[in-house]
């Protein structure tokens, strides 16, 4: 599950970015997904990859497959005690498999960007996480009292991350982004997706401020104020209207149903009755 600017990154490879006006753009996060574009070179997105992961994980979480942030297969796969080099598009093998410890000899392999192991931080804790309750099932023991860590198809943590009765808005490297935080059990955490706040460490980290506002969850607010006008998006942080002057608010699907639009629509209709 990705961020606003993690998915428009992701997007943006469906824009033809040479042959649009730059300089037209007039929206902050746009501006930034750009430079993000150019600067990372996504490849297209055909979200394959996070979706079969999304249902293996559902009966098999102890699945190390991983996912590019365009939601394409990796190059390198390794699954189950074996490595090979994979079709970013289908995730077939496209050389012979080798034992997991042999991984760094496929030739797809790349020290630089991959590193001395192929678990992320996040995966590697699930892996194992989910290796001992299988081990612990198979031999009728009593389930263990830990937690398995939430993680995103390319191995980091998930936006969101619950420990004890708090969840935290949190970064890929399960640092926890402050002020958010939600109670486990109430209805704010079951609708928690931490965009926001995930954007707004990107921002930071480009040097650029995120204009939009997170409310108390980390989640994208769902009228949001630029300028002398407002504008509704939806919970990824893309404009769902057009912005108007902040005056004539209730005119947006987004706010219509505030105590004072409810209030200026009974009274219209109290007019013309």
């Amino acid at each position: 599950m990705y961020s606003f600017i993690e998915q428009y990154s992701i997007k943006v490879g469906k824009i033809d970015f040479e042959n649009w006006n730059f300089a037209s753009i007039d929206n902050e996060k746009l501006k930034s997904c750009y430079i993000i574009n150019e600067i990372m070179n996504f490849e297209i997105l055909n979200e394959v990859c996070s979706r079969l992961m999304d249902d293996l994980m559902k009966t098999k979480p102890e699945t190390t497959l991983h996912c590019s942030q365009n939601g394409n297969f990796e190059r390198l796969q390794c699954n189950e005690g074996s490595c090979y080099c994979a079709d970013p598009a289908t995730g077939q093998p496209l050389s012979t498999l080798v034992p997991s410890k042999l991984w760094d000899t496929l030739n797809c392999y790349n020290k630089t960007t991959m590193g001395s192991k192929y678990l992320r931080i996040c995966d590697s804790r699930s892996n194992a996480y989910a290796t001992i309750v299988k081990e612990t099932q198979e031999h009728g023991s009593s389930p263990i009292a830990l937690e398995a860590a939430s993680c995103d198809p390319d191995g980091s943590y998930r936006p969101r991350q619950c420990r004890d009765n708090e969840c935290h808005c949190n970064t890929k490297d399960d640092v926890i982004i402050p002020p958010y935080v939600t109670d486990r059990n109430s209805q704010q955490a079951d609708n928690q997706n931490c965009f926001c706040a995930r954007d707004k460490v990107i921002f930071n980290d480009l040097g650029r401020p995120l204009i939009y506002v997170c409310d108390g969850a980390g989640n994208y607010k769902s009228l949001q104020t630029i300028g002398a006008t407002v504008v509704c998006v939806d919970f990824d942080g893309f404009p769902t209207s057009i912005a108007v002057p902040e005056a004539q608010r209730c005119q947006l699907a987004c706010f219509q149903n505030q105590p004072e639009c409810q209030e200026t629509i009974f009274l219209k209709k109290f007019i013309n009755s």
